[in-house]
């Protein structure tokens, strides 16, 4: 009974943050950011990421992860509604699934020296019966990996037309 009382009021939010500084146009951001049928090609953990509807500055996304933690696979099947709000925000909300709550954002702002700051900040409620601090530690890794995939995604998409522009012949 002790186990099952502490799981039971253990604190199931996760709130996290994560900022980085890249050197891509606003535009290459916002399209790897809102290029959620793609998603599963650069974030790890993500199989499948599927647009189930596109309405204006609204898409609802499903996604099937497979996260994974000391060897131990978890799925998370989860649908979610991104709210667009350009130039620079992008909401997340849960809408369904394997998790209690989701919500997020990204935020895009001009930082110094020609890079642009690019900041996460969400909180996950977990709907697993795992003790806080494995649910945790998952929560926190998985949401790194995603950060990390978009981020060097953007900086792949941004080499990419930095090549194009720099082979593209003289006028």
């Amino acid at each position: 009974m002790g186990s099952a009382d502490a799981m039971s009021r253990r604190p199931s939010h996760k709130r996290g943050s994560s900022q980085a500084l890249v050197r891509a146009t606003h535009e290459t951001i916002w399209e790897t950011l809102t290029d959620y049928g793609n998603f599963a090609q650069f974030i790890p953990g993500l199989n499948a990421s599927l647009v189930l509807s596109r309405g204006a500055a609204r898409c609802t996304v499903e996604q099937r992860w497979r996260v994974t933690l000391l060897l131990i696979p978890f799925p998370v099947d989860i649908t979610v509604l991104s709210v667009e709000r350009p130039p620079s925000n992008l909401d997340v909300h849960l809408v369904r699934g394997d998790l209690k709550g989701l919500e997020g954002g990204y935020s895009i702002q001009e930082g110094p020296d020609g890079q642009t700051s690019i900041l996460w900040d969400g909180r996950v409620e977990d709907a697993t019966l795992l003790p806080d601090l494995i649910s945790t530690a998952l929560v926190r890794r998985q949401a790194q990996l995603q950060f990390v995939g978009i981020i060097r995604e953007i900086q792949r998409r941004a080499a990419q037309r930095a090549r194009v522009v720099t082979l593209a012949p003289a006028p």
